[in-house]
Parts: C-alpha cells; structure tokens; sequence
C-alpha cells in the first residue's frame, strides 16, 4: 500500500510538472508576442498581436499567476511601453526646436538641419564669439608685425645715417664750426661717432645693422600673413561655417534622447545669451568649445597668403633649405648652382633695403620724428599761426615747411606738434591710414606728437561742417579708426582725444561699442586726453558728452557724480504704468509740483547726452542702468517713485534703483507715488 501511494505521488507531482511547464510555454508566447508587437509600433513593421491593446491593457500585456517569471516579464512589457512613449515624445521635439530657432533668429526655415546648421553658425558668432576673438588673434600677430618693423625701421635709419655721413665726410671730416650739414659729425650710431671713427669701424656697424634688419623684416611678413589668413576666413564666412559644422556633426553623432537633451541646452544658453555663459546642471551635455587661441591662430596659418620671395629670403632656414636642395638637384630653380641662387637672394635683400631706406622719410615714424627733432634744434625756421580746422584744440604759433612741397609741421600752442602730409605715413598705423574725404575733405593726411606719448597718431579732422562734438562724427571716426591696428587721435574742440591701438583688445564688438561709449582720461603734457581703461567685451563703458558754459567735455560716470545730486528730498524715479498713465513726462510733472526731478529732468537740466533707451541695444540698457545707479547713489532724505501697476519684470527699478536706494545710507525713507491717485505708499525706512 504504501508503494501505490509512492507512485501515486510520484505520478501525481509529475502530472503537475507537466501542467506547469506547460502554462509556462504558453505564457512565454504570450510576452514575446507582446514585446513584438511594441516593437512594431517604434520599427514600423506589422505584427499580429495576439493580446488586444485597450484603455485597461495599455501594452499589450496580460498577467498570469502560474510562476514567477510574469514579474519580469511585466516590468520588461513596461520598459518598452515607456520607452516608446519616451521616443514618439522626443521625435516631436525637434518640430518645437524648429519653431525655436525660427523665434531666436528671426528666420522662417521649414527644414530642421538647415535652421540648426544656421542656428550654430549664430551660436558661435554672437554667443562664442569665435569672429570677434579671431580677430582679436589677428590683431594680436598684426600687432607684433608692427612691432617688427619699427625695429627694422631703426636698423634702416641707422644704415640711413650711415650712407648720409658717407656722403659729407669729406666735407665735415675735418669740422671745426658747427655746420648744419654736418650735424652728423657728433651723431653716435651704435655707440660709435660718427665724425672720429675710423673707416674699419664704421663698415662693421654696417654689417650688424644688415644682420640685425634680417630678423624683423622676415618676422613682420610672417606675422602679418598670419593675421591675413585669420582675416579672410572670418570675412568670407568661413570660419564660422567651419564651427557651425563641428557643432552640427557633435549632435548628430548622438543618440536621439542625447540629441534633445543637447539641442535644449544650446538653445536656452542663447536665448539668455546677455547674461553670460550658463552653468548646464548636467554635465554630460555641456556644450563643446571647438577652440582656443592656438587653434584659431593654425586655421590663420592654414590659409595665409605664401610668403613673397623678398621676405623669404630674410629668413636662414628657407635659404639654407632652398640651397641644400639646389645641390641635391631637386631645388625650385632648375640649373643653376646653390652659389647662383645663393647671390640672388644677396640681391633680393640688398634691393628690398635700399627700397626700405628710399621709403624711410617718405614713410617712417622714426623718419618723421627725426625731422622733428632737427627743427626742435632749430635748423628750420618757423612761419606762421592759426587753427586747424578751426578748432581751438588746433591752434598753432608757427609752422616749419618739409622741403618744398605742401608737407609741413605745425607746432600747437599746447607744446604738441602736427604734421600735414599730401600723402599717408606708411610707417604709421602698420601703413592703414584712415583719413578719408568723408572725415576730412582737404585732401591731406594728419599726425599729432606730444613729447610725453610715445610716437606720432593718425589725428582724424572732421569734415567741414560737421561738429566735433556731434555723435555721428564721434561714432564713424572711432569706428574707422578701430577697423585696424591704429593710434589716431580726435579732436574734441579745446582738447584732443587720444587712442592708442594697445588701450584696445582688438575686439571688434568692443570697438563697435566704443564708438558710442568712450571713457577717458588726461594724458600729462597738454589736453590730450585717451582712455582711461580698456574697453572690452562686458565693460560697462558709455559716452557722456557734458557742456559746461562754452567747453565740452567727455568724461567717465565717477567724475560726473556731482551731476546727479538732485539734493535733499528731490529725487524722484518712476517705473511703468497705470490704466496707460505714468512714464518719464507724467513722473517728471509729479516732481516738479513737490519740488524735485526725476533723473530724465536732471539730465536736460544738465545738458548731458545719452544713448536712446532701446530695448534691442544691450549698450543703450547698460548706459541707462549705470545712469541710474549713480543717480540712486547720490539721492539724499526722502526718496519717491511713481510707480504704475504695470511694471516690466526686471525693470530698472526693481533690479538697479531700488536696491541702490537701499544700500544708500543717505536715503532715510523711499515712497511710492500712484500715478492716477498720487496716493503715496511708504515702502522702506531706515
């Protein structure tokens, strides 16, 4: 009995098995058959499904209770429902993000990777920036080309003095009485003079100044071509194309929930591309800088113009490798021996620095200073006085002719020197002039010396007719002047303003806004002025033209405080609107009666120019909020605001006046005025 009962159990349990592997089998048909059909709604190929899918079994699944197993297979049936809803919600987005750039840009672009390609191609420009710091690259290496050839300029004027006593030696070798041609005759051209050294000796000087012309004149052509090949791929487009496509090919290189992450990050940091570079709260999807310096300088190199022969020959690596080849016979000049090539490049050098010693008083800035400095030893006589171009900042006691056509210098009454030329100084402003008939209209070219400055400045006269102070004027000469590596000066009625290229990043926004906004400063020996910092992107730099009785002055916010004090208990501020009533007219009518200003009233009062208010212009906001600011912090006693119950979010007065006031330990208490019911509201006391 007890066996039957074995093999009945055993039957039993076996049976039972077999019911369990069974339901089993049948229950993994019905998940695989689930799974399949999801993915045919992402694949897009039609399978039969076998559980029909309704409001009560969203994903096609049907729990069994048979084993186990069923909770994977739920939570895998999950997984892939919500992963489906994840992707047909992200594949919508890139319409949105469509719609997005339309809005950011302004443009109306029906294809996606056309309006993204476009999109990048502004990123990098108005938010990276990458134009304007390859500019300022460029500048940096145009710069040092300048810096090059004033070196080389000295070694041409000592190889110039060199030929000059050459000349007259015979003549003042024996110089008892001081003769003017043969003032040479105590000059001192590298520690040797001239006039007592021996023949020997003044060969040897020669030959340092040849060796030491080499150097500069091969590195100013090298620098130059540099920037050349920087400036043409940010004019022809290039460059930020080249950007725009590394941007492009980074998303596309990403998996579709990467690709919306990303794509929100750009857009909301450009969309708040006023406020600085935004921290991205996950770090997987920072955006990706694609260069630095470095990297824009080799794109520069990468398309330079090829270097002239006269410069290339200045430089020993290029000779040593052209002759080596030469001997090898795989040189670029086909039968002839490296001794020919050799002495060809001899002459090549020695005309390019006869040419440079033709050119050097026709051009230089060394030249032009040299000629100076013998009038101010008084070999030239001077000849008369008045004013250039009427301006009183002008006005000279004499000027000295050079030579005998129209050229000539002007010796101001302030202890500074102009010089006219009918023709450009090469030698100054790496040979960009920007005097044009549009600011000056005589034909002539202008350049101011002061002895306390280092080196002449482009001076940029006004057109006749046109003020000086007048902003037009102000905004085209600096923009013109600041489109190069210039030192060019304004003049400014009874002062002169001088701007030196190196107070400047080489930025061109920057130079753009300070065409509106200038802050200077005085510069010792005379009224010159120049700025006072550099004007970079970001700084809070604006124009303040002021007329006190007949003069003008521009000027820096600090030292025009004392023009924003309204006094005890009179200054008044306003912000937006009630039922359309308030503003700057009805504010300043609300202060009037109670005997204040506003600081619209205070600035007419004043005469002092500012920029338009205009939303569109971030310099314009700028101006304004720094205006305000400073007026806040010279309010005394009791302040009051008309303020309308339709105030701008992030208005002037909730972000800059207000907590100013605050913070103002002369402010005692801060009312608000109703611009309909003048009711007045206390809101702060001290």
């Amino acid at each position: 009995m007890k066996n039957l009962y074995l093999t009945l159990l055993f039957l039993t349990v076996l049976l039972f098995a077999g019911k369990v592997n069974a339901q089993y089998e049948l229950h993994y048909y019905d998940k695989q058959a689930a799974i399949d059909a999801e993915k045919a709604d992402v694949s897009g190929t039609l399978i039969k499904k076998t559980v029909a899918k309704t409001e009560e079994n969203p994903f096609n699944f049907e729990i069994t209770y048979n084993n186990m197993q069923v909770m994977l297979d739920l939570q895998n049936a999950i997984s892939i429902a919500q992963q489906k809803a994840v992707d047909d919600w992200l594949k919508k987005q890139e319409a949105n993000f469509l719609k997005e750039i339309n809005r950011q840009l302004g443009t109306n672009h029906t294809n996606f990777g056309t309006a993204q390609k476009d999109f990048f191609k502004n990123y990098e420009k108005n938010l990276r920036r990458v134009e304007t710091n390859a500019r300022s690259v460029a500048y940096s290496h145009t710069k040092k080309a300048n810096g090059f050839d004033k070196e080389q300029e000295q070694y041409t004027f000592e190889l110039n003095l060199l030929d000059e006593w050459n000349q007259v030696k015979g003549t003042c070798g024996s110089y008892v009485e001081h003769r003017i041609d043969c003032y040479l005759f105590d000059v001192n051209v590298r520690g040797v003079n001239l006039g007592r050294a021996s023949g020997a000796q003044l060969t040897s000087v020669k030959n340092l100044a040849t060796e030491d012309f080499e150097d500069p004149e091969y590195n100013s052509a090298l620098n130059r071509s540099w920037a050349q090949g920087l400036y043409k791929i940010v004019d022809n487009g290039t460059l930020v194309s080249t950007m725009s496509g590394k941007h492009y090919s980074y998303y596309g290189q990403k998996g579709l929930q990467d690709k919306i992450f990303l794509m929100t990050a750009y857009l909301t940091q450009y969309n708040n591309r006023n406020s600085g570079v935004m921290s991205v709260p996950i770090s997987k999807y920072n955006i990706p800088q694609f260069w630095d310096s470095p990297t824009l300088l080799n794109l520069g190199k990468k398309n330079a113009p090829k270097l002239s022969l006269d410069a290339l020959v200045f430089n020993d690596a290029y000779v040593t490798d052209v002759l080596n080849k030469q001997a090898q016979g795989v040189g670029p000049y086909p039968g002839k021996s490296p001794g020919q090539v050799a002495a060809m490049f001899n002459d090549i050098k020695k005309r390019v620095i006869e040419e440079h010693k033709e050119e050097f008083y026709t051009d230089s800035e060394v030249a032009l200073t040299h000629k100076l400095n013998k009038i101010l030893d008084g070999f030239l006589s001077p000849k008369g006085s008045g004013k250039l171009g009427g301006l009183d900042a002008l006005a000279y006691n004499n000027y000295v002719l050079d030579g005998n056509g129209p050229n000539r210098f002007y010796r101001l009454n302030n202890g500074g020197w102009v010089y006219r030329s009918n023709s450009p100084r090469k030698g100054i402003n790496g040979g960009n002039s920007f005097s044009e008939p549009s600011l000056n209209d005589d034909g002539y070219y202008y350049y101011i010396y002061n002895k306390e400055l280092n080196g002449w400045h482009e001076l940029l006269m006004p057109a006749g007719g046109v003020s000086t102070t007048s902003d037009p004027y102000l905004a085209q000469a600096f923009w013109k002047g600041m489109k190069g590596v210039a030192r060019y000066a304004l003049p400014i009625e009874d002062a002169v303003i001088l701007i030196n290229g190196e107070d400047f990043d080489g930025n061109e926004a920057s130079r753009a806004e300070a065409g509106i906004f200038l802050i200077i400063g005085n510069v010792p020996g005379g009224k010159i002025l120049k700025p006072a910092f550099k004007v970079v992107k970001g700084a809070k730099a604006l124009k303040i033209v002021t007329k006190q009785g007949a003069k003008t002055f521009i000027t820096n916010l600090e030292k025009l405080a004392p023009l924003f004090r309204a006094g005890n208990n009179k200054s008044f501020f306003w912000s937006g609107k009630t039922n359309g009533v308030g503003g700057a007219t009805r504010a300043l009518e609300i202060a009037k009666s109670k005997g204040g200003t506003t600081l619209e009233g205070l600035i007419d009062s004043k005469n002092i120019q500012l920029p338009n208010w205009d939303l569109a212009n971030p310099q314009s906001l700028e101006a304004w909020k720094e205006v305000s600011k400073l007026y806040a912090n010279e309010a005394v006693g009791d302040v009051r605001a008309i303020i309308g119950k339709d105030l701008r979010p992030g208005s002037v007065w909730e972000t800059v006046e207000l907590p100013a006031l605050k913070a103002n330990k002369n402010v005692t208490r801060i009312f608000t005025i109703d611009p309909v019911t003048l009711k007045e509201t206390l809101i702060f006391k001290r």
